[in-house]
């Protein structure tokens, strides 16, 4: 038997994920429903952003198109912390997550508490959905946060060992791939 209240929807998640890395499917994608229907319920926060992730990233390997909507509130919800955090990251007194306007992408809490989370869980995702993947990528109102996910949605289609299809199926276009004569 689970908590109940925050302490089961923290636990709920982890316990999905867990029980999807061990091949135990029916009993992951229960879980995972009822940890997504909690999510959907809860106030948006940290907590709820990383909850949110994993479930979307465990769904993405069980069930992928219920990790979409999941991957969509999430980044709505980075959306709105991505167009605030430049003028808020001016007040902060210790790390800052902006040089000269732009997002730092090494090491800084924005994109290593945020920004890589929702790109490691749409990289997921591009494994079985790149399309959709890219239009989650797209989404990223910075262009630094934005070409970050794109490269490591590339990478990680690329380097998917058992779905050849999946690599010969992707438009490249867009990253500047093409042929030259």
């Amino acid at each position: 038997m689970l908590p109940p209240g925050s302490l089961r929807k923290k636990s709920l998640p982890q316990l999905g994920v867990n029980a999807a890395g061990g091949k135990q499917e029916a009993l992951a994608q229960a879980m995972l429903e009822e940890a997504a229907g909690l999510l959907a319920s809860s106030v948006a926060g940290a907590s709820l952003y990383t909850a949110q992730l994993q479930v979307a990233k465990a769904f993405a390997h069980l069930k992928p198109a219920r990790a979409v909507p999941l991957l969509e509130r999430s980044a709505s919800q980075l959306e709105q912390v991505l167009a605030a955090a430049p003028q808020i990251d001016t007040f902060l007194p210790y790390q800052h997550s902006f040089e000269s306007g732009e997002l730092i992408l090494n090491n800084s809490v924005l994109c290593n508490s945020l920004v890589r989370p929702y790109a490691d869980a749409i990289a997921q995702l591009a494994n079985s959905d790149f399309a959709t993947a890219r239009i989650l990528a797209d989404r990223l109102p910075l262009p630094e946060a934005r070409l970050f996910t794109e490269l490591l949605l590339a990478t990680n289609a690329l380097s998917v060992e058992n779905n050849p299809s999946a690599v010969a199926s992707m438009n490249l276009g867009r990253f500047g791939f093409r042929r030259r004569y």
